[in-house]
């Protein structure tokens, strides 16, 4: 691909999705900014507003509206909403990221400027924590014992768990490149690539177990979704992985700071990696709280590391179940779209779903970094109206 033609796609993207589409990037490039809350708001506004009422209210949107009402009130009475403009978010923002999903596939149709869409808004979500990670690793800091971005009072206050939540969005992109028709010659193919290479640093500087398990699982649901597809081609692509890795990890200090660092924390770690940092014990507790606490409960720990339980423990079993059914309508046009063997752009779409779902099944992301739980449900949003046109032969293909 010329560079001229990925232009010209961020040109056309820009021009039919308009001010809504700027607003967005300023949510995503914001993400770690104190005024992040703001932004999100009045995006969330300006969606509902605008493109709020153009689709009637289908069943993930209606999930999603008491998911949303319910799990605000709950979190007003007991107080544990983050300030005004987090409680405004829990009520506007999971319809108006569903909507701006809908919003965009409907305005571009374009498989091309799709992937262009979803290269900028990982590169702005992550682009602060590639910085930074790269300004300590100059310092000398090859890992971060600490698992955190920053020295000298400068550091970037999320934990270390949902710093690698939000850059494991990059991983989708080696799925992109080894399911890519002509990789070697494409840009957006080797875009994705760097933020791949880029995400895979952070998650090993903050020595980020979930990150890894993500990429693996990202690139082994789109061999899945290719296998009928270009066997060969997917099987050499792993093959030259599974090369480098073998080169980079065959004796160098770099990679073996990093492999010392991942096996120090599992011989400190109270739970292993098997039970899932202790997620398992906890989540089988939260199954039984779920009914003998219906309106949520306080635990012995500060989260059940899973985005349905801890809305249960915040708000009760109706928001959990709402959200749940959200949840399984939503997911089910991922599932339509995995049935369409062939399509380089459909690769794109599996492997941010089971990154999204993966990432959401095992970190508290609800009460971390919120935003990332809305950017699924634009997922949802999007995945529904490309599935419609696309049965509806009106998407230009990817070539």
């Amino acid at each position: 691909m010329k560079h001229s033609t990925f232009i010209r796609e961020c040109v056309d993207l820009v021009r039919q999705s308009g001010i809504l589409l700027i607003m967005f990037f300023f949510v995503c490039v914001s993400i770690l900014m104190p005024q992040h809350g703001y932004f999100k708001d009045v995006f969330c506004a300006c969606v509902l507003l605008f493109v709020g009422f153009r689709w009637k209210i289908d069943k993930t949107s209606g999930w999603l509206l008491v998911f949303s009402f319910t799990f605000a009130m709950m979190s007003y009475i007991k107080g544990t909403y983050g300030g005004t403009t987090e409680l405004i978010s829990y009520i506007i923002a999971p319809l108006a990221f569903y909507r701006f999903g809908l919003f965009v596939a409907e305005r571009n149709r374009s498989e091309g400027i799709f992937v262009t869409f979803f290269i900028i808004t990982i590169l702005l979500l992550g682009i602060n924590i590639y910085i930074q990670t790269y300004l300590d690793m100059r310092s000398g800091y090859i890992v971060s014992i600490e698992r955190r971005l920053g020295t000298d009072g400068n550091e970037i206050m999320l934990t270390a768990t949902l710093l690698g939540s939000i850059v494991s969005l990059g991983f989708v992109g080696l799925s992109y490149f080894i399911s890519s028709k002509s990789p070697f010659t494409s840009l957006k193919a080797w875009l994705f690539l760097w933020l791949s290479v880029a995400s895979f640093f952070t998650v090993a500087h903050l020595v980020n177990r979930t990150g890894i398990v993500v990429l693996l699982l990202s690139v082994a649901a789109v061999v899945l979704y290719r296998i009928k597809g270009n066997a060969g081609k997917v099987v050499l692509a792993l093959l030259a992985v599974v090369g480098v890795g073998y080169f980079l990890l065959s004796g160098d200090t770099f990679t073996n700071d990093i492999l010392d660092a991942y096996t120090t924390r599992e011989d400190d770690s109270e739970e292993s990696a098997l039970s899932g940092g202790g997620r398992f014990y906890r989540w089988i507790d939260a199954i039984g709280n779920l009914f003998t606490h219906p309106f949520g409960w306080t635990a012995k720990y500060a989260y059940v590391h899973n985005l349905w339980f801890d809305v249960a423990r915040v708000a009760g079993a109706i928001p959990f179940f709402a959200l749940l059914l959200a949840t399984i309508k939503g997911n089910s046009y991922a599932l339509k779209l995995f049935r369409i063997k062939g399509h380089t752009f459909i690769a794109l779409i599996v492997a941010l779903n089971v990154c999204f779902f993966f990432t959401c099944f095992v970190e508290p992301i609800m009460e971390g970094v919120s935003t990332y739980v809305y950017l699924y449900f634009m997922l949802w949003g999007f995945q529904k109206r490309y599935y419609e046109l696309l049965q509806n032969d009106r998407i230009e293909r990817l070539l």
